[in-house]
């Protein structure tokens, strides 16, 4: 055995360890409530909605949010960093995208296009779709 498979073999341990100690810490390490993958699409009308805001909050916990890509598809990013929401019941809101163009004088282009309750499963992936409808 030559010096430096000698120093190889000490080092390989230590690597080791740190591999594994950088694993559990990227996995979040249990600092916050538990959060599972939520996804879907929403339309508007059968169309999808494009650019629109879907949040959804647990009580006690901050938001997870998302905007709607160019097929009305979304992901959930809690606290912008992990992928999905809080486990158990969400209060929903979904508010269309705001043109460029608004003013204050338009409020109504702020208020939300739905509102209402998901349940959020540990056993996800959770999927939710929203088709909504003009007017309702």
């Amino acid at each position: 055995m030559n010096a430096r498979t000698g120093r190889l073999r000490n080092t390989t341990p230590a690597i080791i360890l740190l591999l594994i100690s950088l694993t559990l810490v990227g996995c979040g390490g249990g600092d916050g409530p538990p959060v599972s993958s939520v996804s879907g699409q929403v339309k508007l009308d059968n169309v999808p909605l494009i650019g629109a805001s879907i949040i959804f909050k647990a009580d006690g916990y901050p938001a997870a949010a998302s905007y709607t890509d160019t097929s009305g598809n979304y992901e959930l990013r809690y606290l912008g960093r992990d992928l999905g929401a809080v486990i158990g019941e969400n209060y929903v809101t979904i508010s269309p995208a705001v043109p460029d163009d608004a003013t204050e004088e338009t409020p109504d282009l702020y208020l939300p296009i739905y509102e209402g309750k998901r349940t959020v499963s540990s056993s996800g992936p959770n999927v939710f779709d929203f088709d909504l409808k003009s007017g309702e």
